[in-house]
């Protein structure tokens, strides 16, 4: 589950807290753009600025610093609860299930790091492709001032502290849904392979 937030936080990395310099466009009707399959060069320029003006390398690293943590402690405590034996071992044990699954956790920050240049490159076509260029350029101007920056750098927590009460009250309601329909279905969709097995 925690992977799941980990990759959701990226997502939201894609478009940090924009509500508040959407105001200082909104006025500003929209240019009239055809479709366009890969964004202009004036407006690759316009997404970088705005990236940077948000201090994206920057916030990227802190939600991945962040996010994995709390997924090392997820990790630790479901291996721990796994199993009578492994509680046992992990109360007599403290660090030693972490320790275990450090390379793991290596792995996946390796992993995020070989492609965090192509995950950047499609953010910037994404941003490219839905901002107009004055859109852009606004957004820039107020990430740029203290406010701004103030937005930027709270983002990742507001985000992580808002998934953490989604998982809360959401999360479970959802596996309790599917843990009581799916044995239906399973059982359902067995039939019908069934079915077409005979049939054939």
């Amino acid at each position: 589950m925690r992977l799941l937030s980990v990759l959701s936080l990226l997502a939201v990395l894609t478009v940090p807290s924009l509500v508040v310099p959407s105001v200082a466009v909104a006025a500003q009707p929209k240019e009239a753009q055809p479709h366009q399959t890969e964004p202009s060069e004036a407006q690759i320029i316009a997404a970088k600025a705005m990236m940077k003006a948000m201090s994206y390398d920057q916030v990227y690293d802190d939600t991945i610093n962040s996010a994995f943590g709390a997924m090392s402690a997820d990790m630790v405590n479901a291996v721990a609860n796994s199993s009578p034996e492994y509680q046992r071992y992990h109360h007599h044990n403290p660090g030693a299930i972490a320790q275990a699954l450090a390379p793991l956790d290596d792995i996946l920050r390796t992993v995020m790091a070989e492609h965090r240049s192509e995950f950047e490159h499609e953010i910037v076509r994404i941003y490219a492709r839905i901002f107009t260029v004055d859109e852009m350029n606004a957004a820039t101007a107020f990430y740029r001032t203290a406010l701004g920056q103030s937005v930027v750098l709270k983002t990742p927590k507001l985000v992580e502290e808002t998934m953490v009460i989604s998982q809360r009250i959401i999360g479970p309601r959802i596996m309790d849904v599917i843990q009581k329909n799916l044995p239906v279905i399973q059982k359902d969709l067995a039939d019908k392979v069934a079915a077409a097995e005979k049939g054939q």
